[in-house]
């Protein structure tokens, strides 16, 4: 097998790999190996050969999206009151301390994903939440998140039923 300094071998994969992979990989599928010799004929690059050789060494390993978290520090429920051009305007109220006012507030079409960007209209109901996602091996970050409440779109005879109901409540209180 050729040597580590070898880089223009064409059996060399680990020019295009990013090095913390290849140090993960190896760790993993064959233990911290301390001698040279099998280094250079697992064709290990330089950089990686001096991880592994310090004394000092880090497995750093892939992060998967699912593993984490997002940790609520803040929720609102919103009601669009006003959509402009690049901005709506809504009444929040606060689910986290519901003994708070109602407050209105004007938020950018920016902040909302673009999933949910046709649903912004009159009297759509929203969450906001803001809180910190956490997930291993990067730094804590404070989010943001605006997601539009989906339900199903009333029927037709759904609509008929709610108003033949309401005619027959008017109809009882009235009567009294």
């Amino acid at each position: 097998m050729g040597t580590a300094e070898n880089s223009s071998n064409p059996r060399d994969t680990t020019q295009n790999l990013p090095e913390k992979l290849l140090i993960d990989d190896f760790v993993r599928g064959t233990g911290i190996v301390k001698d040279p010799q099998t280094l250079r004929e697992l064709e290990i690059s330089p950089t990686i050969h001096q991880l592994l050789q310090s004394p000092r060494r880090a497995v750093i390993k892939p992060v998967s999206p699912s593993k984490g978290h997002f940790r609520l520090l803040q929720l609102w429920e919103g009601r669009i009151i006003e959509v402009h051009e690049k901005d709506f305007t809504s009444i929040i109220s606060d689910r986290t301390n519901p003994d708070f006012p109602n407050e209105e507030v004007t938020l950018d079409l920016e902040e909302v994903p673009i999933d949910d960007l046709p649903l912004i209209k009159l009297g759509a109901v929203f969450y906001w939440s803001v809180g910190y996602a956490d997930h291993p091996g990067r730094p804590r970050v404070r989010e943001s998140r605006i997601r539009f409440r989906r339900l199903p779109k009333w029927t037709q005879a759904e609509l008929d039923r709610a108003k033949e109901k309401a005619e027959q409540l008017s109809t009882f209180l009235t009567s009294s």
